[in-house]
């Protein structure tokens, strides 16, 4: 018995009325006794006889759920059904140990001498068949499945209905029925009209692994189906996988096979597969694309973003909620006018995201992986109130060595409502394999009528706009830093569930890796590689104290971040140069996840290497931390070479 199993009553001459217009359920079981009342149990069986015919009619698998042996002329009754032909299966409630299922089965035997093959169907609601599960379940060669009576057992066990009790009986249940062969069943969702929380509960008892759930209600029927069901273009793609494996572990078409996957996948084949409905008046669906249109990129090709944005104060407010905020010149309006400022400016990191999400929906949402960047500036200051605008240059078109990708090169440029550059960078972003790239040729751009100002990349930032530089060194203390430094900053920041969801949409990140809950599981949304690098400088910060300008010369993204990870920093200082009052630290910072290195990494030698300016190669990376340092191995998620400056004490 797998799917969708549903309790009919049968003393109720509506159910019989209505039971050919529900939706075909994998099983019914007509039920003579807790459903039905002692009063009217002689009903149920007549009704049952009278409207057989139209129960012949129904294509379920149909079981008799009997009195149990507390009350054996009721159940001798019930079985006496069996002599019509209908059932194929027999529901035994409240048993107890081996012995009752065989005392039961030798009565069948006698109710029904010409039919031998009827199955067995344990309930599991009391006690007494929970302790007894493991013989119960190999009692007999006709038990078929184990049925959870949850309700009832949680009762007998004076527990609350919760997941944790639930799931310590579906599993011990499911490891039972799996040891002898049969299946099991979840027990019935009481919520009638809470559809979105049963299909939730069928997903999640399917993850499980158990075979199906009972419901006591039609419109329960169709949820429980579909959810323990395959489409079939699954049933299609699991065919594909199994007729090209040849044994062993291999990959086929990306996805490991090995034996145990055999097997998973030869159980999901079994599944029912899910029947299309047949419309007369049908529509055909499209889904509208976005990102990045391989087909057709060529090189010099100018991409205008489709977003135009004012961003006021409180994205500040709520940026700082995110990424530890405390440069003055971020948060102080007087003291961003001593500067020679007009205001505080909105911060580095923030403007630096809102130019990388808002070329998600035109660009890089078709792409395979970031791979990094180089050369983030933030040329001109940008204040609460202004608007921006994002455009993206294609700079270069070419194959990974493998052939089997490609890479694009790309400059980023956001612009404020005056179209004066903000912030600009250089991207390299990995695609699926761009058929013909090498007849690739520049054409005419259909973008931007600001070229002459989108290209020209600025050599200034933001410490030019200062009035000649004052020194304000005496409003700040600053932490000293020298050079070969390696400091391991104290900040960690966990990324939740909810702030991942507003960051994407307050930043315009279309991508659905990243909040796209049905279409991915939990484990498998990332979070927005620019979110990670602002959390794992914003650790930084903290000790840096106040930074006046950043620049990152080039970052790269080694492991991925999934919701719930914990960010830490660690910085490597390899220079320090003073202008004036003014210091400018040269450094490498790494983002790691789930560690906390000021805690657990205080006392261990650090290689050198790791903190190379260079963009490293994620492989080779990982091949040096699992030999050289292996507390690190695949703790790293961003490499940063980057720049801060600040007033000298």
């Amino acid at each position: 018995m797998k799917g969708s199993c549903l309790f009919v009553l049968p003393q109720k001459e509506t159910t019989f009325e209505r039971i050919l217009d529900w939706e075909e359920a994998n099983s019914m079981v007509f039920d003579l006794e807790d459903g039905c009342p002692s009063s009217l149990k002689e009903k149920g069986r007549n009704n049952i006889f009278t409207n057989r015919d139209k129960i012949k009619c129904l294509r379920s698998n149909l079981i008799l759920r009997v009195n149990s042996l507390d009350d054996e002329v009721e159940l001798i009754k019930d079985l006496e059904l069996l002599g019509t032909g209908l059932f194929e299966g027999v529901m035994l409630t409240k048993v107890r140990r081996a012995k009752d299922v065989l005392y039961i089965e030798q009565l069948i035997s006698n109710a029904n001498e010409n039919k031998s093959d009827v199955d067995l169907h344990v309930l599991i609601e009391t006690t007494h068949a929970y302790n007894a599960i493991k013989e119960l379940a190999r009692s007999s060669k006709r038990i078929k499945s184990l049925c959870l009576g949850m309700h009832d057992l949680r009762a007998e066990l004076n527990a609350t209905n919760n997941e944790f009790t639930n799931n310590a009986l579906r599993l011990n249940a499911l490891a039972v029925a799996r040891e002898n062969g049969i299946s099991v069943l979840d027990t019935p969702f009481l919520e009638i009209k809470e559809f979105s929380h049963l299909f939730k509960r069928c997903e999640h008892i399917k993850m499980m692994g158990m075979d199906g759930a009972m419901c006591i209600h039609p419109d329960h029927i169709g949820i429980i189906n579909r959810s323990f069901s395959i489409t079939k273009n699954r049933a299609d793609e699991i065919e594909s996988l199994l007729s090209q494996y040849s044994g062993g572990c291999e990959l086929i078409n990306g996805e490991f096979v090995g034996p145990p996957t055999v097997k998973k996948l030869m159980q999901e084949q079994n599944l029912n597969k899910q029947t299309p409905v047949k419309i007369t008046n049908s529509l055909t669906p499209k889904v509208i694309k976005y990102g990045l249109d391989i087909a057709s990129v060529y090189p010099e090709q100018v991409i205008n973003c489709p977003y135009e944005i004012t961003v006021d104060e409180s994205w500040i407010t709520s940026w700082s909620s995110l990424i530890s905020m405390g440069n003055y010149i971020e948060t102080s309006k007087e003291y961003a006018r001593e500067l020679g400022l007009k205001d505080r400016i909105l911060p580095f990191s923030a403007m630096v995201n809102l130019t990388l999400c808002m070329a998600v929906e035109p660009f890089s949402e078709t792409c395979l992986l970031h791979l990094g960047l180089e050369d983030v500036r933030y040329e001109s200051p940008a204040y609460p109130g202004d608007t921006f605008k994002c455009f993206v240059l294609v700079e270069s078109l070419r194959n990974t060595s493998d052939g089997k990708r490609s890479v694009i090169k790309s400059q980023h440029v956001l612009l404020n409502q005056k179209n004066e550059r903000i912030i600009s960078f250089e991207r390299k972003t990995l695609f699926p394999r761009i058929k013909g790239i090498e007849k690739r040729l520049k054409r005419k751009s259909k973008g931007s009528k600001l070229e002459s100002v989108l290209w020209n990349k600025l050599d200034n930032d933001i410490i030019s706009y200062f009035n000649g530089n004052p020194d304000l060194s005496s409003r700040v203390q600053n932490n000293r830093i020298e050079e070969n430094d390696l400091i391991l900053h104290d900040a960690m920041r966990h990324i939740g569930e909810s702030e991942n969801l507003l960051y994407t949409t307050l930043y315009r990140n279309t991508h659905p890796i990243h909040f796209n809950y049905m279409r991915y599981d939990k484990k498998q949304i990332i979070v927005c590689g620019g979110f990670v690098m602002a959390v794992v400088l914003g650790n930084a910060m903290k000790d840096f104290k106040q930074v006046i300008a950043q620049k990152i010369i080039n970052c790269s993204h080694i492991n991925k971040v999934t919701v719930g990870d914990n960010l830490s920093s660690v910085s490597f200082i390899y220079r320090r140069v003073l202008n004036g009052n003014i210091e400018t630290l040269k450094m490498v910072s790494l983002g790691l996840v789930n560690i906390d290195s000021a805690r657990k990494l205080k006392d261990c030698p650090w290689p050198q290497n790791i903190f190379s300016k260079d963009t490293p190669s994620p492989k080779l990376l990982e091949a040096f931390l699992k030999k050289n340092f292996p507390e690190l191995f695949h703790k790293i998620c961003i490499h940063v070479h980057w720049e801060v400056s600040r007033f000298s004490d």
